[in-house]
Protein backbone atom coordinates (compact mmCIF):
# COMPACT_ATOMS: atom_id res chain seq x y z
CA UNK A 1 0.00 0.00 0.00
CA UNK A 2 1.47 3.42 -0.82
CA UNK A 3 1.43 5.95 1.51
CA UNK A 4 -0.98 8.91 0.73
CA UNK A 5 2.70 11.31 1.43
CA UNK A 6 4.98 9.32 -0.28
CA UNK A 7 7.08 11.35 -2.70
CA UNK A 8 8.21 10.21 -6.62
CA UNK A 9 11.35 8.36 -6.99
CA UNK A 10 13.27 5.33 -6.46
CA UNK A 11 11.87 2.39 -4.01
CA UNK A 12 13.97 1.16 -1.35
CA UNK A 13 13.63 -2.25 -0.62
CA UNK A 14 15.18 -3.64 2.82
CA UNK A 15 16.28 -7.33 3.37
CA UNK A 16 16.00 -9.52 6.38
CA UNK A 17 19.75 -9.00 6.95
CA UNK A 18 19.29 -5.32 6.52
CA UNK A 19 20.79 -4.46 2.94
CA UNK A 20 19.30 -1.88 1.20
CA UNK A 21 18.21 -2.12 -2.55
CA UNK A 22 17.80 0.50 -4.68
CA UNK A 23 15.57 0.31 -7.54
CA UNK A 24 16.37 1.28 -11.00
CA UNK A 25 12.57 1.99 -12.03
CA UNK A 26 11.71 5.66 -10.02
CA UNK A 27 7.51 5.62 -9.26
CA UNK A 28 5.95 8.86 -10.26
CA UNK A 29 2.82 9.91 -7.61
CA UNK A 30 -0.19 10.60 -9.35
CA UNK A 31 -2.16 14.08 -9.11
CA UNK A 32 -6.11 14.98 -10.24
CA UNK A 33 -6.17 14.97 -14.07
CA UNK A 34 -9.17 15.73 -16.19
CA UNK A 35 -10.06 19.06 -13.95
CA UNK A 36 -13.45 20.67 -15.09
CA UNK A 37 -15.36 23.51 -13.19
CA UNK A 38 -18.73 23.53 -13.37
CA UNK A 39 -20.01 26.62 -15.56
CA UNK A 40 -21.33 29.16 -12.99
CA UNK A 41 -22.64 32.60 -14.33
CA UNK A 42 -21.06 33.86 -11.04
CA UNK A 43 -18.12 33.18 -8.87
CA UNK A 44 -18.51 34.30 -5.75
CA UNK A 45 -17.24 34.63 -2.10
CA UNK A 46 -19.49 32.02 0.30
CA UNK A 47 -20.47 29.76 -3.15
CA UNK A 48 -19.31 26.92 -4.06
CA UNK A 49 -17.13 26.02 -7.18
CA UNK A 50 -17.74 21.79 -8.30
CA UNK A 51 -14.36 20.44 -9.98
CA UNK A 52 -15.05 17.16 -11.43
CA UNK A 53 -12.26 14.81 -13.12
CA UNK A 54 -9.83 11.95 -11.98
CA UNK A 55 -8.09 10.75 -8.60
CA UNK A 56 -9.63 14.05 -6.97
CA UNK A 57 -9.91 12.20 -3.31
CA UNK A 58 -5.94 13.02 -3.49
CA UNK A 59 -6.60 16.49 -2.88
CA UNK A 60 -5.39 17.42 0.85
CA UNK A 61 -5.86 21.45 -0.40
CA UNK A 62 -6.87 24.49 -2.49
CA UNK A 63 -5.91 27.54 -3.00
CA UNK A 64 -7.03 30.10 -4.64
CA UNK A 65 -5.49 33.23 -6.18
CA UNK A 66 -5.09 36.34 -4.09
CA UNK A 67 -2.71 37.69 -1.62
CA UNK A 68 0.89 36.79 -1.27
CA UNK A 69 0.48 32.62 -1.20
CA UNK A 70 -3.20 32.73 -2.25
CA UNK A 71 -5.37 32.09 -0.17
CA UNK A 72 -7.23 28.64 1.98
CA UNK A 73 -10.81 27.60 0.15
CA UNK A 74 -12.98 25.07 2.71
CA UNK A 75 -13.33 21.85 0.71
CA UNK A 76 -14.93 18.54 0.37
CA UNK A 77 -14.63 15.26 -1.90
CA UNK A 78 -18.04 13.28 -2.00
CA UNK A 79 -19.26 11.00 -5.22
CA UNK A 80 -16.38 11.77 -7.82
CA UNK A 81 -16.36 16.07 -7.54
CA UNK A 82 -14.62 18.36 -5.22
CA UNK A 83 -16.65 21.18 -3.68
CA UNK A 84 -14.49 24.00 -2.47
CA UNK A 85 -16.79 27.22 -0.95
CA UNK A 86 -14.96 30.73 -2.59
CA UNK A 87 -13.19 32.23 0.35
CA UNK A 88 -13.91 36.47 0.96
CA UNK A 89 -10.54 37.76 -0.39
CA UNK A 90 -10.18 35.30 -3.17
CA UNK A 91 -8.69 36.77 -6.30
CA UNK A 92 -9.07 36.43 -10.42
CA UNK A 93 -7.45 33.48 -11.04
CA UNK A 94 -6.49 29.48 -11.18
CA UNK A 95 -7.22 27.46 -8.08
CA UNK A 96 -3.94 25.48 -6.91
CA UNK A 97 -5.08 22.08 -5.64
CA UNK A 98 -2.60 20.40 -3.95
CA UNK A 99 -1.93 16.63 -2.38
CA UNK A 100 0.29 15.11 0.53
CA UNK A 101 2.72 13.85 -1.97
CA UNK A 102 3.75 17.69 -2.29
CA UNK A 103 2.52 17.96 -6.26
CA UNK A 104 0.03 20.46 -7.31
CA UNK A 105 -2.03 21.22 -10.16
CA UNK A 106 -3.89 24.02 -11.29
CA UNK A 107 -7.60 23.99 -12.76
CA UNK A 108 -8.64 26.77 -15.63
CA UNK A 109 -8.78 30.31 -14.33
CA UNK A 110 -11.84 31.60 -12.81
CA UNK A 111 -12.99 35.23 -12.55
CA UNK A 112 -14.63 36.48 -9.26
CA UNK A 113 -17.74 38.70 -9.20
CA UNK A 114 -17.27 42.43 -8.58
CA UNK A 115 -19.40 45.11 -7.48
CA UNK A 116 -21.09 47.12 -10.31
CA UNK A 117 -22.66 50.75 -9.57
CA UNK A 118 -25.80 51.32 -11.79
CA UNK A 119 -26.56 55.09 -10.60
CA UNK A 120 -25.86 57.10 -7.78
CA UNK A 121 -28.22 59.21 -5.90
CA UNK A 122 -27.90 63.00 -7.58
CA UNK A 123 -28.32 65.17 -4.50
CA UNK A 124 -25.90 64.50 -1.96
CA UNK A 125 -25.91 66.39 1.26
CA UNK A 126 -23.04 66.35 4.13
CA UNK A 127 -24.70 64.20 7.01
CA UNK A 128 -27.16 63.02 5.06
CA UNK A 129 -27.71 59.47 3.13
CA UNK A 130 -27.40 58.86 -0.26
CA UNK A 131 -28.46 55.49 -2.10
CA UNK A 132 -26.77 53.42 -4.41
CA UNK A 133 -27.71 50.81 -7.02
CA UNK A 134 -26.08 48.41 -8.85
CA UNK A 135 -25.01 44.65 -8.87
CA UNK A 136 -23.23 42.05 -6.55
CA UNK A 137 -22.91 45.40 -3.74
CA UNK A 138 -23.30 42.91 -1.44
CA UNK A 139 -19.28 42.32 -1.86
CA UNK A 140 -18.50 45.68 -0.88
CA UNK A 141 -16.50 45.87 2.80
CA UNK A 142 -16.13 50.08 2.47
CA UNK A 143 -17.48 53.19 1.02
CA UNK A 144 -15.27 56.59 0.49
CA UNK A 145 -15.06 59.45 -1.13
CA UNK A 146 -12.46 61.63 -2.64
CA UNK A 147 -9.71 62.27 0.15
CA UNK A 148 -10.45 59.22 1.37
CA UNK A 149 -13.14 60.13 4.14
CA UNK A 150 -14.73 56.77 5.22
CA UNK A 151 -18.44 56.83 4.90
CA UNK A 152 -21.06 54.47 6.97
CA UNK A 153 -22.67 52.39 4.73
CA UNK A 154 -25.60 49.59 5.18
CA UNK A 155 -26.06 46.86 2.31
CA UNK A 156 -29.98 45.67 1.95
CA UNK A 157 -31.02 42.34 0.64
CA UNK A 158 -34.46 43.05 0.21
CA UNK A 159 -33.14 45.97 -2.54
CA UNK A 160 -29.68 44.94 -3.29
CA UNK A 161 -28.48 48.78 -2.47
CA UNK A 162 -26.28 50.48 -0.59
CA UNK A 163 -27.19 53.44 1.50
CA UNK A 164 -24.21 55.59 2.68
CA UNK A 165 -24.11 58.80 4.93
CA UNK A 166 -21.81 61.36 3.94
Amino acid sequence: TVPSDAKDGALTLISAAQQEIVTEQKIVMRVPAGLELAAENVYKPGREIVITGTDLDLVTGVKFAGGESGVDGTFSYADGALKVTVPDAAADGALTLSTAAGKSVQTASVTMAKPVITAVSSTVVAGETFAVSGTDLDLVTGVTFSGDAAAEFSYSSETGDITATI
